[in-house]
């Protein structure tokens, strides 16, 4: 007896209990959409177009390596939040045709080759990040050098002798903040750390708005569209290094690391909720996430260390992954 294929088996009596792919990618769009509008309203015109071109890039690649016999080709939004994300992981100086072509060649090296989303071993995002550390290094200068860190003694103490610009309201509000609520468990937030939480001043988009990021990540969490052990595997491990080992190469300073600092200035909080939950690399068993949110961090310790390094996160979830 012959069954009709066109209607599809019901699969119970397993559920979903978070968003299905498409609307995922829907709930993805509209947050990465907010960010953008947030770097129109400070003008922040060449990192928009920096996106845009990365986005096109990733298009481009995606109808090049379109293998499908149905001519009528549509954009999958997985291809359009893939271009975005490459866009917010490179500096909005780095040039609008160098941007494309990174975009193109990263998407069509593992998407393209591998067979596309859930074939791909690597992400096409930390990859085109790394080449594009390769090609042009000089646009992924450290923050502050690790030798000024030692002389200050603090990551923090060396980024602000440097010339770190703060926002108008960093003093009132972490006035607010020590005399309402940190005083009375015998913590004291030094002025500057509101102004990475709401606005850190990096050429690299996702290094920027961590409050957003942070918000974004809750609405995720909320609605199950993240899986929440690796990601606070991951950021639990790499900040317990950072914290206990501030500076790998120097000896004083045990346990007295800056865990904010390293968070919010090494694009670690934006990778965490954007990246490393891509379905195409994610680890389908609990312990594998667990295990790969152990690794995460780990490497990303050694390469972003405190969180000076522009590229040291993308750097090692790419080398992880392969």
């Amino acid at each position: 007896m012959l069954h009709n294929v066109s209607k599809p088996y019901p699969i119970a009596p397993f559920i979903h209990a978070s968003l299905r792919g498409v609307y995922q990618d829907g709930v993805l769009l509209v947050l990465l959409a907010i960010q953008i509008i947030i770097m129109g309203m400070v003008k922040d015109f060449s990192g928009i177009m920096v996106i845009f071109c990365t986005a096109f890039g990733v298009y481009a690649a995606s109808i090049v390596t379109n293998n499908s016999s149905d001519k009528r080709f549509t954009v999958h939004p997985h291809i359009l939040i893939t271009g975005i994300l490459t866009g917010f992981f490179l500096p909005n100086d780095i040039g609008f045709f160098f941007s494309f072509i990174i975009a193109f060649i990263s998407y069509f090296l593992t998407c393209g080759i591998f067979g596309g989303k859930g074939g791909s071993w690597i992400n096409p995002v930390m990859l085109a990040v790394c080449i594009a550390s390769v090609s042009k290094p000089e646009f992924f200068t450290d923050i502050i050098m690790q030798q000024h860190i030692i002389k200050h003694g603090s990551a923090f103490q060396a980024l602000t002798e440097s010339g770190f610009t703060r926002i108008p309201a960093d003093q009132s509000i972490t006035s607010m903040l020590n005399t309402s609520f940190l005083h009375r468990a015998g913590v004291t937030l030094p002025e500057g750390y509101m102004t990475m939480l709401i606005s850190f001043p990096s050429k690299i988009p996702a290094f920027r708005y961590n409050i957003i990021t942070i918000m974004s990540s809750i609405l995720l969490l909320s609605i199950k569209g993240i899986q929440k052990s690796l990601v606070f595997t991951f950021l639990a491990v790499f900040g317990s290094l950072v914290y206990f080992f501030p500076i790998v190469q120097s000896i004083p300073g045990y346990a007295q690391g800056d865990i904010l600092y390293a968070w919010f200035t090494s694009g670690a909080i934006f990778a965490a909720f954007f990246i490393i939950n891509d379905t195409g690399t994610l680890p389908r068993s609990s312990e594998g996430r667990f295990l790969s949110g152990i690794a995460l961090g780990i490497c990303a310790f050694f390469v972003a260390k405190p969180g000076v390094s522009q590229a040291g996160i993308p750097l090692r979830f790419f080398q992880l992954i392969v």
